[in-house]
C-alpha cells in the first residue's frame, strides 16, 4: 500500500487536498489510502467568536472546512474533481481544535463517520481498530500537552487500547509520547500516558502531529516513530504562508519506507491560492 500521513490541517481542507492530488501527478502514482493525524480544524458552522478571531479575520483559510460544509457551486465543483483523483477519503482523528460537540453526533458506523456530503473526509473514533488492506491500525486522538476544553486524551479509549490483543502495525495519535521535546518555557512535552500505550502494543509505526515540526523518522524501542509538520506556520504576520516541508509523509508497506514530502512544489503552494488557483496547480 502507498499511505500519505497528513499532519495539523487546521482547517485549511482544500489546499490539502490539492496537495494530496499533486503528489500523486508528481509521481505518478495513486494512494491507496489518507490519514490525517488530528487538527484537522473541523469547525463546521463556526460561531461570532471564532469568525472574529483576530487570526481568522487574517487568514480566512483557517474556516475552509465550514465552506466545505456549507457547499455551493464552487465547492462542489471542486470537490468532483478531488473524488475523480483519490480514491481513497481522508480519514482523521481528533485533534485538540476541533467542534467536538458536533464530531461526537456524527453517524458511527464501526468507528468510521461520514463528516461531509461528498465523503471526502471520515471521522475515525477514538480507541478504534481498523484494518485496511491487511494493514492493522490503532487510532486515538486528543492530546495532553496544551489541551483544555474537550481536547484531552480520551481516557475510556486510551485504557481500552491498552487491553488490545491484536497485533497492531501503525498507530495514529495526535499526542506523542513524553520527553519528545520542550516548549518555550522549558516544559517537557509529550504524553506518558502515549508512551505506555505505544509500549505496550509495540506497533511497527507510530505516527503524530500535534508540534507543529518534523519527529524522526526513528526507531524507538522497536517502533519507527514519525511526527508530521502542520500544513502552514502558525499566523503571526501577513496571510500567505506556504505549505511547509513535512505537513505530508508517505509510506510504501511494501518495502517498510516512510519519509516526509519536502519536494518544491508542496511549498510553492500558500493559501493566497482560491479553488480555481488550486485546481490549476493540481495539473501543472
Amino acid at each position: 500500500m502507498k499511505i500519505a500521513f497528513v499532519g495539523d490541517i487546521h482547517g485549511r481542507v482544500f489546499h490539502a487536498l490539492a496537495a494530496l492530488v499533486k503528489w500523486q501527478k508528481v509521481n505518478e502514482i495513486k494512494l491507496d489510502l489518507i490519514v490525517q493525524a488530528g487538527d484537522l480544524g473541523a469547525y463546521p458552522y463556526p460561531d461570532e467568536k471564532l469568525l472574529n478571531n483576530r487570526f481568522v479575520i487574517k487568514d480566512s483559510t483557517e474556516l475552509d472546512f465550514s465552506k466545505l460544509i456549507s457547499g455551493g457551486r464552487q465547492v462542489d465543483e471542486f470537490a468532483d474533481i478531488i473524488k475523480t483523483e483519490l480514491t481513497s477519503p481522508v480519514y482523521f482523528i481528533r485533534g485538540n481544535h476541533e467542534d467536538f460537540k458536533w464530531l461526537d453526533s456524527l453517524k458511527d458506523e464501526g468507528g468510521i463517520c461520514a463528516a461531509d456530503d461528498y465523503g471526502l473526509f471520515k471521522y475515525v473514533q477514538d480507541g478504534t481498530v481498523k484494518s485496511f488492506d491487511m494493514i492493522k491500525f490503532a487510532f486515538l486522538g486528543g492530546a495532553e500537552f496544551g489541551a483544555k476544553n474537550g481536547g484531552e486524551i480520551n481516557q475510556e479509549a486510551l485504557e481500552r487500547l491498552m487491553l488490545e490483543t491484536r497485533d497492531i502495525d501503525i498507530l495514529v495519535t495526535h499526542e506523542t509520547y513524553f520527553g519528545v521535546g520542550f516548549s518555550y518555557h522549558g516544559i517537557t512535552q509529550g504524553s506518558r500516558n502515549i508512551t505506555e500505550l505505544v509500549d505496550k502494543l509495540k506497533p511497527d509505526f507510530h505516527i503524530t502531529a500535534h508540534y507543529h515540526h518534523m519527529i524522526g523518522p526513528h526507531d524507538r524501542h522497536g517502533t519507527i516513530h514519525m511526527g508530521l509538520n502542520n500544513l502552514v506556520l502558525p499566523l503571526r504576520g501577513k496571510p500567505g504562508r506556504n505549505l511547509r516541508a513535512g505537513c505530508i509523509a508517505l509510506m510504501d508497506t511494501e518495502n517498510r519506507n516512510v519519509e516526509f514530502v519536502k519536494d518544491e512544489w508542496l511549498t510553492n503552494i500558500n493559501t493566497y491560492m482560491s479553488l480555481d488557483d488550486l485546481e490549476r496547480e493540481m495539473y501543472i
